[in-house]
């Protein structure tokens, strides 16, 4: 609901729709899949502490909570913004720098990252999503302490393994990954950033072309069903 570095903000309607009552995203990030198809019974995760004290704050936050964070001045430091707590701080990092991996400790200097009216559109945009987000179920776990047995509809979009620095927590085993999903329940609906070859069955992998191909028999083309 909030700008992060690998959303699917602009490309989440075109990966299939859940069949189950229960999504889970294993990766929640910016969890614009989740916001699709708020109406189900929603579980976001992510490992990152950040990322998922926003979820938090956003599922109970209300309009005026949102509506009275007031954009900082070009340059200003985050830090300097009277009243605010860490994750309303942390919030307002994201939304002066679109797509970034971490909250910006300073706002942009120049108009060409960072304007009022583009404050305002993704302000007004989180206020008025607030009550698609408050029955959520929000957590803090890596990936494997998932409970893998659910029955449910996964949306897994993992890190991207290059370049890693992107993020604060990596995934070190993309086999492990990709065993760990043929061991989900219910579906995994693709998630990747286009509709390719490289996206194997749900699991978004950025790999060296020599392991990628390892991995195309044991993963392109499933689906979970059970």
């Amino acid at each position: 609901m909030f700008e992060y570095y690998g959303t699917k903000k602009t490309i989440a309607y075109r990966y299939p729709a859940p069949t189950h009552d229960l999504l889970v995203e294993a990766f929640g990030g910016a969890g614009y899949y989740s916001l699709l198809h708020w109406d189900r019974d929603v579980w976001l995760n992510d490992r990152n502490p950040v990322i998922a004290g926003i979820w938090r704050y956003l599922t109970q936050a209300d309009r005026h909570d949102i509506l009275r964070l007031r954009p900082p001045r070009l340059g200003q430091p985050i830090t300097d913004l009277p009243g605010l707590s860490q994750v309303e701080r942390d919030l307002v990092g994201f939304l002066v720098a679109p797509s970034a991996s971490s909250p910006r400790l300073t706002a942009p200097k120049d108009h060409s990252w960072f304007s009022f009216g583009r404050w305002l559109r993704r302000i007004q945009f989180i206020a008025d999503n607030l009550h698609k987000v408050r029955h959520w179920t929000i957590t803090n776990l890596d990936y494997l302490e998932l409970p893998c047995g659910l029955r449910a509809s996964w949306f897994v979009d993992a890190l991207y393994q290059y370049p890693c620095r992107a993020y604060p927590y990596t995934i070190k085993d993309y086999a492990a990954l990709g065993e760990w999903c043929r061991n989900l329940r219910g579906e995994s609906p693709s998630s990747a950033t286009g509709p390719t070859r490289d996206n194997y069955a749900g699991v978004h992998y950025c790999m060296h072309p020599i392991d990628a191909h390892a991995l195309h028999n044991s993963l392109w083309g499933t689906k979970w069903t059970n």
